[in-house]
């Protein structure tokens, strides 16, 4: 298999991993390597170096286990968000480090024909130019060439309509370049991803798996966030929020999970993710109030099992923020939920409503 076909320990096999996980909560993730490296150099500025030293060693740890397993969200943050982040904020000397433990380790565990061994080799090799100004041309280049491979890559290899793919996409449009001719097909592409996912997955599967996306959107990309990409990045969700919102209910749309039409699950799903997002912003950014009313907000929508799911995503955020009185009302309003609603989930039949829209129906109150 080549590398870059390897799943990630968030990616769920089963249809059961997926709803359990979605249904059940989502527990605390380890940091990433992205993170602690965020982490460290917040420790040093702060004039905490041995908080700092510490985390730094946590985020090596990370890059023995993504060599060690080719760990794809752990290797993304090697090859590509590090260097980003040090373009982005200018830690060149954090780079310089980080890059010449990974290129050590590298050497010594992988064959020197193989890809992340010749990556390794060149960011040690800019990170340790020896004018400022030369490093910073070189990971210029490096960071442009590195999303366009990444990119690429993906899409050659899982397909255009992947959710990795569309993922990638996604954090290129808001992180780099929002007027990229990419940024006009990602709603379309994650429509039809959707689509294919129901088809293989069924209803429940899908926001599970895509609830899994939402947390892996976190961990990836918001570290990488300065003030102004914030700002452009919750002004492009608004958008996103307010063409769906501005639809208004439609005609075949109930509250009972039942008829649902695929283009309005879809729709749901955007403006579940512009909310969720948009708070996680909130809260990178230091204000946790307007992060829990995004996130509230976030369910306003039918109580079904869509919103179900949902929900327990939002009260684990809710609740690991300290909003303990919302993150209890949303528990006892799901499991209120959960006994009103007909029979329980296990996949999905689609089928062709009146409309001719696809359509995820429930069979003798299941929903099948």
């Amino acid at each position: 298999m080549h590398w870059s076909e390897h799943e990630t320990p968030w990616r769920s096999p089963s249809l059961e991993c997926a709803l359990t996980e979605a249904v059940e909560g989502f527990g605390p993730q380890r940091n990433s390597i992205l993170q602690d490296v965020r982490a460290a150099q917040t420790f040093f500025l702060q004039g905490l170096p041995q908080l700092g030293g510490d985390t730094l060693r946590r985020a090596f740890l990370g890059i023995e286990a993504a060599v060690n397993c080719l760990d794809l969200e752990a290797l993304w943050d090697c090859c590509l968000a590090v260097p980003q982040l040090a373009l982005t904020t200018g830690w060149t000397d954090m780079l310089a480090i980080f890059a010449r433990y990974l290129h050590q380790y590298t050497h010594i565990k992988l064959l020197p024909t193989h890809p992340l061994t010749h990556v390794a080799a060149s960011l040690h090799r800019l990170s340790a130019r020896p004018t400022a100004q030369g490093r910073q041309q070189q990971l210029e280049a490096f960071v442009a060439r590195a999303w366009k491979l990444w990119v690429d890559c993906a899409t050659r290899v899982r397909g255009r309509h992947d959710d990795v793919t569309i993922h990638l996409k996604r954090g290129y449009v808001t992180l780099v370049d929002p007027h990229h001719a990419m940024a006009g097909d990602i709603i379309r592409d994650f429509g039809r991803a959707v689509h294919d996912s129901l088809a293989r997955r069924g209803a429940p599967g899908t926001t599970g798996r895509i609830l899994e996306l939402e947390n892996l959107l976190v961990r990836m990309f918001l570290p990488l966030f300065t003030a102004k990409t914030a700002q452009r990045a919750e002004g492009m969700l608004k958008g996103v929020a307010a063409r769906i919102e501005g639809k208004g209910p439609g005609s075949d749309r109930g509250g009972s999970g039942q008829g649902l039409v695929e283009e309005e699950f879809i729709e749901r799903h955007l403006l579940f993710s512009a909310n969720f997002f948009m708070a996680s912003i909130a809260e990178y950014s230091g204000e946790p109030d307007k992060a829990a009313w995004y996130r509230q907000r976030s369910l306003e929508s039918p109580r079904d099992w869509f919103w179900v799911q949902t929900s327990s995503l939002v009260e684990s955020r809710l609740r690991a923020d300290g909003y303990g009185g919302p993150a209890d009302a949303i528990r006892e309003e799901r499991n209120e939920v959960q006994l009103a609603l007909p029979g329980i989930m296990k996949g999905v039949c689609v089928g062709a409503g009146e409309s001719g829209h696809q359509q995820l129906e429930f069979t003798e109150g299941v929903w099948l």
